[in-house]
């Protein structure tokens, strides 16, 4: 049998959700026939509460690398909301409070508090723009030298996100992070899939869900 035939793709997962399929995705290509991960294919998980993004990567063949995680919060986001003045007049009254908790843990499923976390400033855009040159820069050196898959001969990379517009991370972050896909990723084919708020019926927090989806899909219409 001839080897299955796949594009230079890259799976990103945006917070806890994202982070969970994308791991089943490199867990069901390891689980293949080939029973290995495809050279063309990257994987990249991003979330705001590092203890979260460890505590997913439990020990197992689709263990995150340390290039397929990114961990992206603020440490000191009173000193930041204060010093960025009237940049963060998007940030509703009523989420204040909230984001100045924050110290360096998630969103807290604030989609506000998403945002923030990847808008403080530069140096998170940096951060995961420089993954994001990393991740890019190794797939377009990849040739068709993989024994177990074949290369097809497409300029473009397939890149698929992940996320939740129910929660804090995916609500806030992914139209930001879209447009850094896109910046970075020359014709990339970009593919968005959303989980909406039905997935967390059983989510230990849920009193923030809908709104963060409401606001999400009001904020994606807009766009």
């Amino acid at each position: 049998m001839s080897n299955p035939k796949l594009r230079r793709t890259l799976y990103i997962g945006l917070g806890g959700t994202g982070i969970k399929i994308v791991k089943e995705v490199k867990k069901n290509f390891l689980n293949s026939s080939s029973n290995s991960l495809p050279s063309m294919v990257k994987f990249l998980c991003i979330d705001t509460n590092k203890g979260d993004l460890e505590g997913k990567n439990y020990e197992g063949p689709e263990k995150l690398t340390s290039l397929e995680k990114l961990h992206l919060s603020v440490y000191d986001p009173q000193a930041t909301l204060i010093d960025g003045g009237t940049i963060y007049d998007w940030i509703p009254k009523s989420n204040r409070d909230s984001v100045i908790d924050i110290e360096g843990t998630g969103a807290g499923q604030v989609r506000s508090n998403g945002r923030f976390i990847l808008e403080d400033s530069e140096i998170k855009h940096h951060a995961f723009s420089d993954r994001l040159d990393q991740l890019y820069n190794q797939l377009i050196s990849i040739t068709n030298n993989d024994p177990n898959y074949d290369l097809l001969p497409a300029t473009n990379i397939d890149v698929h996100l992940i996320f939740s517009i129910a929660g804090g991370t995916g609500s806030g972050m992914f139209l930001s992070v879209a447009n850094l896909i896109r910046r970075h990723i020359p014709k990339a084919n970009l593919m968005a899939y959303a989980f909406a708020p039905s997935f967390f019926t059983s989510a230990g927090v849920n009193w923030n869900i809908t709104h963060n989806a409401y606001g999400a899909l009001i904020e994606l219409d807009y766009y």
